[in-house]
């Protein structure tokens, strides 16, 4: 997805984020949304998919940067990141999509070293379908590239009372598999059945609830996992089971309200 649609390995750095830190995030891409809005709900950081922040500042939460594709990694983005203050910046979005960044293994560890210059702690690409790291992890830390933290995007069938259990399942296996940190840059209530897997069960908003339910227990006995993002802040169509925010100004949904309590 990506506002269109709306401890390191092997060259030390940065140590994780503490345990006190606020995990709960949000990516924003509804242009809509305000600075205040996002204050009102508990946030530890937030992102939009880009290398700046469109909103302001957000009280208590942090702005972390991405460099969404190879487009992005520009000597001004790059100066803007370095300059800004931020501890953290997220590598190419879905890289695996012809859609988002869409960006070999190759490709992305080419740009690696420009992102590592920056200094800040560094999240690894974040695919759709956690098999493109596979590929894209073990080259980087034959190479000696840094990579901080691992991030993995999933969005599973919520009809399925164990979805959230899978999702804990994918994130076990990436950090037994590389020893890293994990952030959850990606995941929501969204509807699979009307655009991936139509053979799946209609979800239901009820359904939307018992999914975060479940996801925040399986996400707060992993202590490996620093950071999750839902997605996201005003979206319609198949993701409204689980929008934050309502179009109307200053408008939380009840599922809002959810996520701002959790």
């Amino acid at each position: 997805m990506s506002e269109k649609m709306c401890g390191s390995n092997s060259t030390g750095m940065s140590s994780p984020i503490s345990a006190g830190a606020a995990i709960k995030g949000l990516g924003v891409c509804g242009a809509a949304t305000t600075a205040d809005e996002l204050g009102g709900l508990g946030l530890g950081w937030y992102y939009n998919w880009r290398p700046a922040q469109k909103i302001g500042p957000v009280a208590g939460a942090e702005f972390v940067p991405m460099f969404w594709s190879d487009l992005d990694v520009t000597g001004e983005n790059l100066d803007a990141v370095g300059r800004s203050g931020a501890t953290h910046v997220l590598g190419f979005n879905e890289p695996d999509m012809n859609g988002q960044a869409n960006m070999s293994p190759e490709a992305c560890l080419a740009l690696w070293p420009r992102l590592m210059a920056l200094g800040q702690r560094l999240g690894s690409p974040a695919p759709a379908d956690s098999r493109w790291m596979e590929k894209f992890l073990p080259e980087a830390i034959r190479r000696g590239l840094r990579v901080d933290f691992i991030c993995l995007h999933r969005y599973p069938d919520i009809s399925d009372p164990e979805a959230a259990d899978k999702v804990g399942a994918m994130l076990e296996d990436a950090h037994r598999r590389y020893g890293l940190p994990v952030w959850l840059t990606e995941c929501g209530a969204a509807d699979v059945s009307a655009w991936r897997q139509p053979q799946l069960a209609k979800p239901t908003r009820a359904m939307a609830r018992r999914f975060l339910k479940n996801l925040r227990a399986v996400l707060a006995r992993l202590p490996f996992v620093e950071r999750y993002a839902w997605f996201a802040d005003r979206v319609g169509d198949e993701y409204s089971l689980g929008t934050i925010f309502a179009p109307g100004a200053a408008r939380i949904t009840p599922f809002g309200k959810l996520y701002r309590d959790a």
